[in-house]
C-alpha cells in the first residue's frame, strides 16, 4: 500500500500524535491527517470510539487496518516504510529499546501527563493547580531522567546504541511539554539528558513534524 492510502487521526498538540508524525518525518513519508478537537471532547464521540474504544489519539488507518496506541503505530510504520531504521540491529539493543518503551508507557507518560495537565492545561480551563500532584510527578520524573542519564552515558547521544530509535522518539515530545511546564530542572539537572535533548531538537523531525501532512 502507498503512503497516500494512510490516514492519521489525532491532534497537532498531542505528544503521542507528534511522536508518530516524527516517525513519518524520519521516514520522509507524507500522510493524510485528520485533526480532532480534544478541547470539545471529539475524541470521546461515538464516531471516534468506533476507531479507538479508549477515546484516545492518535489512530492510524491504513487500508483495512485501524490501529491505535502510538507505540504500536510507530512499530508498524517502522515495519512497512523505507528510510533509516528506527530499531537497532543488535538484539541486546532491541531489548534495551523495548525496555525503555515499557518505561515510557508504564512510568514516564502517566507522570508527564499529570504534571503537564496540572501546570499547563488545568489553569486554561479555570482549574487550580494541585501542587502536591505536581511535586509527586516531578520527583518521579526526576528519577526516570536519572536512569536515562545513566543509559545515555557520558559520550552518548541516544538512549540505546549510537543511532536514533523509537525509544528516543517515545520520550522527546513529553519532555518538550515538561520544559514548557516550567520544570526545566528535572530535565537539565542531568548533563547527558541535556545533550540528548539538544541533539534531538536539531532534527528536522522535531523542528517541523507537521511537514509530512498532505
Amino acid at each position: 500500500m502507498t503512503a497516500l492510502s494512510m490516514k492519521l487521526i489525532g491532534n497537532e498538540n498531542s505528544a503521542c500524535t507528534r511522536s508518530v508524525l516524527m516517525v513519518l518525518r524520519e521516514k520522509n513519508t507524507p500522510v493524510e491527517f485528520v485533526s480532532i478537537d480534544l478541547a470539545t471532547g471529539a475524541h470521546k464521540s461515538d464516531e471516534h470510539l468506533r476507531l479507538n474504544p479508549f477515546g484516545k489519539v492518535p489512530v492510524l488507518i491504513h487500508g483495512d487496518l485501524t490501529l491505535y496506541e502510538s507505540q504500536a503505530i510507530n512499530r508498524y510504520l517502522e515495519a512497512i516504510l523505507l528510510g533509516p531504521s528506527l530499531i537497532p540491529q543488535n538484539p541486546q539493543d532491541v531489548a534495551r529499546m523495548d525496555q525503555w518503551l515499557s518505561v515510557d508507557s508504564s512510568y514516564f507518560t502517566p507522570q508527564a501527563y499529570a504534571l503537564v495537565w496540572q501546570k499547563l492545561f488545568l489553569p486554561m480551563y479555570g482549574g487550580q493547580t494541585d501542587q502536591a500532584v505536581v511535586k509527586e510527578a516531578q520527583e518521579k520524573l526526576s528519577a526516570i531522567y536519572a536512569a536515562m542519564d545513566s543509559a545515555i552515558g557520558e559520550e552518548g547521544r541516544f538512549l540505546v546504541g549510537d543511532s536514533l530509535s523509537l525509544a528516543d522518539l517515545a520520550f522527546v515530545q513529553y519532555t518538550d511539554y515538561i520544559l514548557k511546564a516550567q520544570s526545566e530542572s528535572i530535565v537539565f539537572n542531568y548533563e547527558n539528558v541535556r545533550r540528548w535533548w539538544y541533539g534531538l531538537t536539531q532534527r528536522e523531525s522535531y523542528k517541523d513534524p507537521l511537514s509530512v501532512i498532505l
